[in-house]
């Protein structure tokens, strides 16, 4: 079970529902490991296989400096290529 009052305490409190996490969950950019751990702490107050605790953990971590530093992280060097093949079946 989830300490409200720990989870608060650490957890920014976040007023928008999030139903999904961002595509790139949990990936960690080089210089976004602080703003990483922290959001994975708060996630981590969730008991595992209580998906109600777990939708409430959710809502409460603000996921919004984790995308931020991601996207800045991204936007300092070029784009990572991808090399995608298709089965010619």
């Amino acid at each position: 079970m989830v300490d409200a009052g720990a989870a608060e305490s650490s957890c920014p409190a976040h007023t928008k529902k999030r139903e999904a996490v961002p595509p790139f969950f949990p990936m960690v950019r080089k210089g976004c490991e602080d703003v990483s751990t922290k959001l994975f702490q708060c996630l981590g107050r969730a008991e595992a296989g209580d998906r109600l605790e777990g939708e409430e953990v959710l809502a409460k971590c603000d996921f919004t400096e984790y995308e931020q530093c991601f996207h800045q992280s991204l936007a300092k060097g070029p784009m990572p290529m991808v090399k995608v093949s298709f089965d010619k079946s």
